[in-house]
């Protein structure tokens, strides 16, 4: 009975004890951490950062649970030379996840100091992490129009049709797929794909259909001088200025009856016979009559975008669906073919606006030359340069200065063609590399 009690006693002593120990060494690690911040922040007073910094790492070691105590380490690095300021946030969003400040912080460094690969993945972490503020989706609208060059020096530079863009260089025609030559050697002429990826392209002095790397898939039957895009139901050919359509087994027209003539894409082509523009049906049928002055055509010879054709008859331009019939009650002076679903660029009264497929302007004539819209800004010109303006809170305001020669619409990848001097070439938008 008595060995029991003495057990007893002694586990009762030692657990005293122990619990006595644990407070006293607690006490000592809060005193240490007071001490090391009190020296950190007596030497900061004191202007001499580098020692401060020393002393804070110390204390935040003890203790790195309390933020503004980071946030005054941080204001010891600023002071120091070649310290990063970049990297302090960084480790404050390490150690604080949670606390919207580090990421507003650190967004601000990269953006004053045009680090915009790392701004744009703040902004996807933070988004990730629900951190997102008014603040950094700022930093993302601006980033959405910076651009980088991909492509320059070329003779001209087609609009990219997915992500195929046709160039003329030096020494002839060929494709850019993203920013690469699709083809080892560069032809007389190229054409947009069509069916089954096939190209219309003028190889050796022959017009021929190849694939993508640049094989000969199919020969026409006769010499042709001019050779359009192959689709199910053939395909337009010319031979010295007349032109008509062949049928997808390459047999040619009794007769070449059109002065000129444009590929038949969604249903609708159009012709022109005896000074007159008609549009036809992928059957060769007329739409309408040959009434048209002009039809405004593509660089990839097509007539109709959006399901829109831009017609003009007594001086003036009208939208026309795919029946033919008119769009709305506008008439324009001049207009530029849409580019995908975004408003058109047209000119009413000397100066040029923006209008729906419907028929209703979006935006207000108001500049002295302007093309159709694309990623939800338009080319426009300023007297002396071209450049890009987007809509800001109902107003067009420049998104990308002017500063090109001329320029394209962008499209889907990104990708608009600019000119400089007398070379054309590439940028893309930077989100989009």
């Amino acid at each position: 009975m008595k060995i029991k009690i003495l057990i007893i006693a002694l586990l009762l002593f030692l657990g005293v004890y122990g619990s006595i120990h644990v407070q006293s060494v607690n006490q000592g690690v809060i005193d240490d951490y007071n001490n090391f911040l009190k020296l950190a922040r007596q030497y900061a007073e004191d202007n001499l950062p580098y020692v401060s910094k020393g002393y804070y790492l110390q204390a935040m070691a003890i203790n790195s649970n309390d933020s503004e105590v980071y946030k005054e380490y941080i204001s010891q690095l600023d002071k120091l030379s070649g310290m990063s300021k970049a990297a302090a946030w960084r480790g404050f969003i390490e150690r604080y996840p949670k606390e919207q400040e580090g990421y507003d912080k650190l967004g601000e460094i990269y953006y004053n100091s045009q680090d915009n690969t790392n701004l744009y993945n703040l902004i996807l972490e933070a988004d990730k992490k629900g951190m997102l503020t008014e603040k950094l989706y700022g930093y993302y609208d601006v980033l959405y129009y910076k651009y980088v060059w991909r492509y320059n020096n070329l003779k001209s530079a087609g609009t990219y049709i997915s992500n195929y863009a046709i160039i003329e260089n030096s020494t002839g025609y060929n494709y850019l797929f993203g920013t690469s030559l699709l083809l080892e050697d560069n032809l007389e002429y190229m054409g947009e794909y069509g069916v089954n990826g096939w190209i219309p392209a003028k190889k050796d002095g022959e017009f021929v259909y190849i694939d993508m790397t640049g094989n000969i898939v199919a020969r026409l039957k006769e010499s042709v001088t001019y050779l359009g895009t192959y689709t199910s139901t053939g395909a337009l050919v010319g031979i010295d200025g007349k032109y008509g359509y062949m049928d997808a087994d390459f047999k040619m027209p009794d007769q070449l009856e059109y002065e000129a003539a444009t590929n038949i894409t969604n249903g609708v082509g159009a012709v022109k016979k005896d000074g007159k523009w008609a549009l036809i049906n992928e059957n060769r049928e007329l739409i309408t009559e040959h009434i048209y002055e002009d039809i405004k055509i593509s660089e990839n010879n097509i007539c109709i975008q959006n399901g829109v054709v831009f017609a003009k008859r007594e001086n003036k331009y009208i939208m026309l669906n795919s029946l033919g019939n008119q769009i709305g009650e506008l008439e324009f002076e001049d207009a530029c073919m849409f580019n995908g679903n975004e408003p058109a660029a047209v000119k009413i009264n000397g100066k040029w606006g923006f209008v729906n497929a419907d028929g209703t302007m979006s935006y207000e004539a108001q500049y002295q030359e302007a093309k159709s819209f694309g990623l939800g800004m338009a080319p426009v010109f300023d007297g002396l340069n071209w450049g890009y303006v987007a809509e800001r809170e109902g107003n067009l305001e420049y998104v990308i200065k002017a500063e090109f020669d001329d320029c394209k619409p962008f499209t889907d990848n990104g990708y608009a063609a600019v000119k400089q001097g007398d070379l054309w070439g590439y940028i893309q938008l930077f989100i989009y590399q």
